[in-house]
């Protein structure tokens, strides 16, 4: 026989239903072929010969066929691929002075070119450098968790303990469970963009690391018991932790940017704070009724920026009269672009240290 076709594999679709499959390439015994089944996830699993699948036709040029038992069907979505997969031995013996026939020898060859087609199969999955690179590719050691990557000059992999900033992994937040501490724990300095795509709570106080990005997929999924911060963001929404009074607050608590979105108006009670807080947005910022002090009350506040939004400060009804933004001695403030309607303006007292306050 002669080996006329480079085929070792052929792929199904799995619809629940079929359970015979051919196979278009020449196999020696049954347990030449593999049967793995890929699941529509990307999970692969290996049948076993004689428990979930058997083989026919072996020793056919043209093939034979994979008939899978009951309870191995595939399902739909899955996909069945049938490999040839020999041993790499050779068990023909030939003794000097003795005759053999041009067929046992030409089946040795044969079984030569055939485990020569399956290694090319595995081999064109690999990974490979082009052919007129210099550099001679070998793993490091491995370490746990990392991160591997060319080092700067291009000559090397090595192993990287954290992430690059252009090397980002998304994970689930909710893969972690319920409560964003485990989250926050689990990925700790990695380099991770952190997905929120369902109801997560923060029970403890809770700061996220400087390498991690997050991207928050509905309104209202941070769900903050009472006394409790949630800081780190590098940019947050107030929709993110609901729609009550207290979302401003807890997103300006963040530490981060603070974005409001245009045409929408966020109605929050009276908020304090200090530190380096930033505003920005074309929303507006509006101040709940009956209450009793201003809607912004900045103490010792520092690289504080407000730009671009409206302040309602809703004056009428409140329950005293106050300034709408209060600021008490801080540094490098400024109000920029900002529209503030139906409330008492901004005051500023005058403390030591003050430096660079503008509006």
């Amino acid at each position: 026989m002669t080996v006329s076709i480079e085929t070792t594999k052929v792929s199904y679709s799995g619809n629940g239903v079929t359970t015979v499959f051919s196979y278009p390439f020449r196999i020696f015994e049954d347990n030449d072929i593999q049967a793995v089944v890929t699941a529509e996830g990307g999970a692969a699993t290996d049948l076993v010969l004689n428990t979930d699948y058997s083989v026919t036709g072996a020793g056919n040029v043209a093939g034979g066929t994979v008939v899978l038992t009951a309870g191995s069907k595939c399902p739909t979505g899955s996909t069945l691929t049938l490999l040839r997969n020999m041993e790499l031995t050779q068990d023909t013996d030939y003794t000097d002075g003795e005759a053999f026939t041009a067929e046992s020898l030409e089946t040795v060859i044969d079984k030569q070119m055939m485990i020569a087609q399956q290694e090319k199969e595995k081999n064109d999955r690999s990974l490979k450098i082009p052919h007129g690179s210099t550099v001679s590719v070998s793993l490091p050691a491995v370490v746990p968790s990392g991160l591997f990557a060319w080092n700067a000059a291009g000559s090397a992999v090595e192993f990287l303990l954290s992430a690059p900033p252009y090397i980002s992994i998304a994970v689930s937040a909710s893969s972690y469970g319920a409560d964003i501490s485990a989250a926050i724990t689990a990925i700790g300095s990695s380099n991770v963009t952190l997905i929120v795509d369902s109801p997560i709570t923060v029970n403890d106080n809770a700061v996220f690391h400087a390498n991690t990005n997050v991207v928050v997929q509905s309104p209202g999924l941070f769900v903050v018991a009472s006394g409790k911060t949630l800081t780190g963001l590098k940019e947050s929404r107030p929709e993110w932790f609901g729609s009550g009074t207290d979302a401003v607050g807890k997103a300006i608590a963040t530490g981060g940017v603070v974005k409001l979105q245009d045409g929408v108006t966020y109605t929050t009670a009276s908020i304090t704070y200090n530190g380096s807080v930033k505003i920005e947005g074309s929303g507006t910022l509006k101040h709940a009724d009956s209450q009793s002090t201003p809607l912004i009350s900045s103490t010792g506040a520092y690289n504080h920026k407000i730009s671009g939004i409206t302040i309602d400060g809703n004056q009428a009804n409140q329950s005293a009269d106050f300034a709408t933004v209060l600021i008490t001695g801080a540094s490098s403030v400024a109000m920029d672009n900002v529209t503030m309607v139906n409330g008492n303006g901004v005051s500023e007292a005058t403390t030591a240290g003050r430096a660079g306050v503008t509006f």
